[in-house]
């Protein structure tokens, strides 16, 4: 099958404003580390101890250490301060050599997870073997060092996918809900066929909510404990609030329009992960905003891209229905980037430049949305 450009183009737009709201959400951060990352000890720690922002779950925090080879170096558990926002490790005595310190948490406010992997060697001592014959010296642990790094790496590629799939269903199922308001005066036809499309979406929609929900509760470690532990917080509530509402509207969407506007809002707000923060309800008008703005432009696109070839007719029609929303959209989705941004980060020198690379991220997404309009009236 032939990809067609424009198809692309709009793939494109949807990862670009996907990786602008993901980016943000990096709001919570490791505050200590004990032993430091690539750090080098002449003693050996007895324990490894981290320390974060914000609460974490009890039931969903994992760490452990392994050596170059991979294996655990202790049995103990994992244990939690009272304030729940450190996490510690004992260890029995370690013999000199490299040590990977593997952790992972649910936060308790909003349910992200935060995880990841750092080394520290105990004296400087380091096995060297010969390779090839440029009389190269590397460590004996570089190749178990790349491995464990690429597998790191690897898990989070896994994790920006499903956070890409489920933002994108949740996108087009809401603006296409949107746009049924208008396609309601077309023509029979079109109206079963934009259904029929809707239901597919709602699909798309449904196994990215379920993969954020398997993804948020860390469900490889609940048959290791209580099922009480499906819900630890009202985070957890919230998608399971998303979840009912999702299958709730493959039976009763596209029949009522007051019931759509209610199921479309109730969607984007319980999408908020702003329940964790001391101004919650700002910031959750703000984000639902930015994917209500975002929506509108998806599900727009998407019906272009769907209807272009058999109903031209329609297409001239509903784009200038479109055009009384374009610049709000723009301007909605400028505003709250710009208002988030300043929300989320801090005014140290890393989050300055991470607050400029995500205005970098907004306006890339803005230019590709303007070009891919342009493309769109250029064919009408």
């Amino acid at each position: 099958m032939k990809i067609r450009p424009r198809f692309v183009l709009f793939f494109f737009v949807l990862l670009l404003l996907v990786i602008c709201v993901q980016y943000i959400k990096g709001h919570s951060s490791v505050v200590m580390e004990y032993p430091a990352p690539n750090s080098q000890l002449e003693t050996a720690p007895t324990e490894i101890n981290i320390t974060f922002k914000e609460k974490i779950k009890r039931a969903q925090a994992s760490l452990e250490v392994v050596d170059n080879k991979g294996q655990t170096m202790t049995s103990n558990k994992a244990q939690i301060s009272d304030d729940q926002q450190k996490i510690r490790l004992e260890l029995p005595t370690l013999p000199d050599g490299m040590y990977y310190v593997h952790y992972y948490v649910v936060l308790f406010n909003d349910g992200h997870s935060v995880k990841g992997s750092y080394r520290f060697q105990i004296d400087s001592t380091l096995l060297f073997k010969q390779i090839g014959d440029n009389n190269l010296c590397i460590p004996i642990s570089y190749q178990q060092e790349t491995l464990q790094l690429y597998d790191l790496k690897e898990k989070e590629w896994f994790i920006y996918l499903m956070r890409f799939i489920y933002y994108t269903g949740v996108s087009l199922i809401v603006g296409w809900v949107f746009w049924w308001r208008i396609v309601q005066g077309y023509s029979t036809e079109l109206k079963k066929k934009y259904i029929s499309y809707g239901i597919i979406i709602q699909i798309h929609h449904l196994i990215g909510l379920f993969l954020m929900i398997i993804m948020q509760l860390n469900i490889t470690t609940i048959f290791n404990n209580s099922g009480n532990l499906l819900i630890n917080s009202t985070f957890d509530l919230m998608w399971y609030a998303s979840l009912v509402i999702s299958l709730i509207g493959f039976v009763c969407l596209f029949r009522k329009k007051w019931f759509d506007l209610i199921w479309m809002f109730l969607i984007l707000v319980l999408n908020g992960y702003s329940f964790a923060f001391e101004t919650p309800s700002l910031l959750i008008i703000s984000h639902s905003a930015l994917l209500f703005a975002f929506s509108i432009w998806a599900g727009r696109l998407l019906f272009i891209l769907s209807f272009w070839r058999k109903h031209q007719l329609f297409i001239h029609s509903f784009s200038s229905s479109f055009s009384k929303y374009s610049f709000w959209c723009i301007i909605v989705l400028l505003f709250t980037g710009f208002f988030e941004a300043i929300v989320y980060l801090s005014n140290t020198l890393e989050s300055l430049n991470n607050w400029l690379f995500y205005l970098l991220c907004k306006l890339l997404a803005v230019i590709a949305i303007i070009a891919t309009e342009k493309v769109i009236r250029s064919k009408l």
